[in-house]
């Protein structure tokens, strides 16, 4: 068995869909993320916003993904991976395939969750190679509004949890995360050290309008001017803006083949 396994951050987060290009448009030219690469043979997208050391992914559904990936997908960093996989095998959790590790020393491998959903561990390179950009536009197409929503990254990710104490349990006692008091029922909220949180929600909670997927929150300093900026965009939002009375805000927007995700301002 390998060392205790230590989730630094949610570096990385992504979505599997049906209309591969029409995906990466909409999150580049919309949504205003930062492509770095772009592969429609092999029907996957990366997107890094560098200065918050944070990636998302689309991949279509010819990519080379896991069977079982049938929703959002979260990548939990660790210092070691092969130590991570070998400590989590030992509580008998189910990984998918082999490691994988990159020339640049990067590396990812895929496990089950006792939820059902597929999850990762990566573990980051030493230093960040800048990866050759695709042939899509290189910035965000302009548009009316004519300003960027500003998302700078993922600022949470939500589990929605059949067994609530299970999957808490999962991450308090396995993961080692440690987990704060949350004001509603069936609530369970994790900071990490990198600054994102990972917030399961039961089946007695109120967040049930996204089952039966995960959840992904990206990061915005000015809520109402993103919001705003994407609704000049056709964006379509579900809710209002919530505000936190203790901080915070967040909404709910769908993107273009209707998968929930938000907007959070910490």
């Amino acid at each position: 068995m390998g060392g205790p396994v230590e989730i630094l951050s949610i570096r990385w987060t992504a979505v599997l869909v049906e209309e591969f290009k029409e995906s990466v448009r909409f999150f580049q030219e919309v949504m205003g993320f930062p492509l770095d690469l772009y592969d429609e043979a092999k029907q996957f997208a990366f997107f890094w916003w560098e200065e918050e050391l944070q990636a998302f992914e689309v991949f279509g559904l010819d990519a080379e993904a896991p069977d079982e990936m049938n929703c959002a997908v979260a990548g939990f960093q660790v210092a070691n991976l092969h130590s991570a996989r070998s400590e989590l095998e030992g509580q008998s959790i189910e990984f998918l395939g082999e490691t994988t590790i990159t020339p640049n020393g990067s590396g990812w491998a895929y496990f089950i969750g006792p939820d059902g959903f597929v999850y990762k561990l990566v573990q980051a390179s030493q230093e960040y190679a800048h990866i050759q950009r695709g042939d899509l536009n290189k910035q965000a197409a302009a548009t009316d509004s004519g300003t960027s929503p500003a998302i700078s990254g993922i600022a949470f990710f939500g589990v929605p949890a059949i067994d609530f104490e299970q999957t808490t349990k999962f991450f308090e006692e396995i993961l080692k995360l440690a987990r704060i008091p949350a004001s509603s029922n069936e609530h369970a909220v994790f900071p990490l050290p990198g600054g994102e949180s990972l917030e399961i929600f039961g089946p007695e909670n109120d967040y049930d309008f996204y089952l039966p997927c995960p959840l992904v929150g990206f990061r915005v300093n000015d809520i109402r001017s993103a919001r705003q900026t994407l609704q000049a965009r056709g964006v379509t939002f579900i809710n209002e803006i919530y505000e936190h009375p203790k901080g915070g805000a967040w909404c709910d927007f769908r993107d273009s083949e209707g998968t929930i995700f938000s907007l959070a301002q910490s």
